[in-house]
């Protein structure tokens, strides 16, 4: 324990070359040499700036080391307040501190214990070096240090004992590479906690293929024997102090096995190691953790249970990520952020009375400037389901941009999929409209319905079409009263699409008739459903011919990877992904030859070709009549109308447009709707979004109320909600559609589709 108002003298070295004789003496010969009280309570951020001040030398750009009296041949990485206070419990009154380039080449076998870069010389000494007068970073080799273990070595390797050569495994070996970086070399090593020590225990043992025992595990004494009888091999370590840091006090690292000893080792891996191999592979994309992981199974050398290697990913996540229950913590400190950094974002959040979390919604600055700028008055809404142990649900609402391509606008994360949040979700959303009437294109969830009438009005509700003929199909499937087989089935689903698509009311009558002779029970299930929310004929409002959900599925896919992170991690990641997608666009945009998109582009050449052999009459310049299978459509140029309606609804010419146009011999982009130009398209995606410093967030102390000046007393700290997490594993791939096209079943026998050879009635050949 550090006494009171403890003081210790550091000399501090810089720019001259340290010398480790035989004797394992430490010397230090030319460069500067000053000295430093340091006193009991100061800062690392008040040490550095004195000791270089002393020095005379620019603090930018160095770091600092020390060395502890048990041990002066080992550098210990100074860089916090916790480290310095480590110098002062592992020295008395004296300690040397050495001064050294940032970006110089400092290897070592654990982050916390910076091994000196050496160069063996033929005087039986090791220099070690820092040329500091230069201003520039050393150029100095790493070379291997010998074993100074001073236990006597093992010279019974004759008579009736045979000592079995341990064989290495593949150098090659992701899992041999990573266990070279922390393996126990000699007696006196340093280690930053037990933890550290056990891994690098473990590692030693699988690259140099033996079992061993754990003989103690006490936060004060560790040590571990080999598994076989007889064998030497030991090693020991102890805590320094009242610090974590761990001291090897006795390593014996001579094996004395026999043939039938050595074919009994069985390896294995544990969990804790695993997880520690694949964070120790970095990766800036949090997206590509799960496929990373997934991947570094198969590299591992040594076998390891499927079950050990699922606790392994989930240490890992949790490791790189986070603990989902602290994830929720830091939300208010996230939406302070993103507010800050971001003009114009909405980020908000809701908590019980007992603190624990309900509600989320966020809407980027520059995703609602760019909705406003070019975005249609549609929005397309739905839920999903999260991963992890909270079973949280994602709401989205997205937009499209002028090449109808994924636009997304706003998210939220609640608790529960309900209609008070529902109601809460939409009235945020409602407040970045800015009195925009939009249309909400949704999958007629019940709890989306009763909120949406209440902050939208029921008009500008849109179904989609797909889960109505998903519901027709139940129906008919459940009712056995109809008896409808499944060419009947198929009709009656045909007839629904063509009353969904009839653009005028008297198409629409006559579709709906065909449905009523087919079954009076479908034409009231028709007319039950609410055909004004889904047919374009009685839609009240403009929904640009968009009948299906589809870019809700595109966003369910933009965000398939990042439902898997905590709360947190998926704003940064969406966050990330988001910004990704703008300057893409920008890009992709800068690129377009023509004054639409591809989509808009291949649509009007669509209708072009469909208006090759129509007939027309010229009323006048701008209005004309086009027939087609004995009916004749009056189209408008200057109204851009044909009765039709298709050019109405979705602001490209029709085809009978189409045909006009080019009997007037006028520019076919003059009659596209303002939304679908290149310039709406650059001002969607005008807006950048800026970066958000998160290097300050909390940590993990802070989140807890051990810091006093954490962020505690500023904010709530929420509490992750109830754990409503099924047992099993999580479903991972996305259910399909029943309407989806499926493949048929064909018979080997046979070659018949429908049924396989166990229930083929053909008679086998001879």
């Amino acid at each position: 324990m550090t006494g009171v108002g403890k003081r210790l003298y550091c000399f501090c070295h810089w720019g001259g070359k340290r010398k480790i004789d035989t004797a394992r003496n430490v010397t230090y010969e030319g460069g500067i040499t000053v000295a430093v009280l340091l006193t009991e309570g100061t800062s690392y951020n008040a040490f550095v700036p004195l000791v270089c001040e002393h020095l005379g030398i620019d603090p930018k750009g160095k770091v600092l080391y020390y060395s502890a009296k048990l041990d002066k041949t080992q550098y210990i990485c100074l860089k916090n307040d916790s480290q310095l206070k480590a110098m002062l419990e592992l020295n008395d009154e004296i300690a040397d501190v050495y001064v050294a380039h940032a970006d110089g080449v400092l290897r070592c076998s654990n982050p916390a214990l910076q091994q000196i870069p050496v160069e063996s010389g033929a005087n039986g000494y090791v220099d070690h070096a820092n040329d500091g007068s230069s201003g520039s970073s050393s150029n100095i080799a790493m070379q291997p240090i010998p074993n100074r273990s001073n236990e006597e070595p093992n010279t019974n390797l004759c008579g009736n004992d045979i000592m079995a050569s341990i064989p290495k495994h593949n150098e090659n070996s992701p899992l041999v590479a990573a266990m070279h970086k922390k393996a126990i070399l000699e007696k006196g090593q340093l280690f930053d906690s037990p933890e550290e020590f056990q891994s690098a225990v473990e590692k030693h043992s699988l690259e140099n293929n033996f079992e061993y025992t754990v003989k103690d595990n006490s936060y004060e004494y560790m040590s571990a024997r080999c598994k076989v009888d007889g064998c030497p091999w030991k090693v020991t370590a102890v805590c320094e102090g009242n610090t974590r840091l761990v001291m090897v006090k006795r390593f014996i690292n001579i094996h004395k096995h026999s043939v039938q000893d050595q074919m009994g080792c069985k390896l294995g891996l544990s969990s804790n190691l695993v997880s520690g191999l694949i964070v120790e592979k970095p990766s800036a994309d949090p997206c590509s953790l799960s496929k990373r992981i997934h991947k570094d199974q198969s590299d591992f050398d040594v076998e390891a249970n499927y079950q050990k290697l699922w606790r392994a990913r989930k240490k890992a996540k949790e490791a790189i990520n986070g603990k989902p229950e602290d994830s929720y913590k830091l939300i208010p400190w996230m939406c302070k952020r993103l507010m800050e950094s971001i003009p114009g974002t909405v980020a908000k959040w809701t908590c019980s009375d007992e603190n624990k979390f309900r509600q989320l919604f966020v809407a980027y600055g520059c995703s609602i400037t760019g909705f406003h700028n070019g975005c249609r008055e549609l929005l397309f809404v739905d839920a999903y389901h999260l991963s992890g142990p909270y079973k949280d649900t994602l709401l989205s609402a997205s937009a499209l941009d002028a090449d109808d391509g994924l636009y997304p606008l706003a998210y939220g994360v609640v608790n529960t999929d309900n209609d008070e949040n529902w109601l809460w979700f939409l009235e945020h959303l409602k407040s970045i409209m800015m009195d925009r009437h939009v249309v909400l294109v949704s999958d007629r969830n019940p709890s989306f319905l009763s909120a949406a009438n209440k902050v939208f009005g029921s008009d500008y509700n849109a179904h989609c079409l797909s889960h109505l003929k998903e519901s027709l199909d139940y129906f008919i499937s459940s009712n056995p009263v109809l008896k409808m087989g499944t060419d009947k089935k198929k009709i009656a689903l045909k007839l629904l699409n063509d009353i969904a698509y009839a653009r005028t009311t008297d198409k629409y009558e006559a579709m709906l008739g065909k449905m009523r002779l087919l079954k009076e029970e479908l034409y009231d299930w028709v007319v039950s459903t609410g055909p004004e929310h889904w047919a374009n004929s009685l839609f009240p409002g403009r929904r640009w011919d968009k009948i299906f959900t589809s870019q809700v599925e595109s966003f369910n896919r933009f965000v398939q990877e990042e439902r898997d992170l905590p709360v947190v991690g998926f704003i940064t990641a969406h966050r990330l992904k988001l910004s990704e997608l703008l300057l893409r666009k920008q890009s992709e945009v800068a690129k377009w030859e023509t004054p639409v998109g591809g989509k808009i582009e291949m649509k009007i050449k669509e209708n072009q070709n469909l208006a090759v052999g129509l007939n027309h009459h010229t009323i006048s310049p701008t209005n004309m009549e086009v027939h087609e299978n004995g009916e004749t459509f009056a189209v408008a140029l200057d109204m851009k109308s044909c009765s039709c309606r298709e050019w109405e609804m979705t602001g490209i010419p029709c085809r009978h447009a189409c045909c006009a146009v080019t009997a007037a011999n006028t520019n076919i982009y003059d009659y596209v709707e303002k939304c679908y130009m290149k310039e709406t398209q650059e001002q969607i995606y005008a807006s950048n979004m800026p970066s958000v410093p998160i290097h300050d967030m909390p940590t993990l102390s802070e989140l807890h109320g051990n810091d006093p000046n954490s962020l505690v007393g500023s904010m709530s700290i929420l509490h992750p909600p109830p754990d409503k997490r099924p047992p099993g594993r999580p479903r991972k791939k996305q259910t399909d559609s029943q309407l989806q096209d499926k493949r048929k079943l064909h018979c080997s026998r046979c070659h018949k589709a429908g049924h396989n050879r166990s229930t083929c009635k053909e008679q086998p050949s001879c």
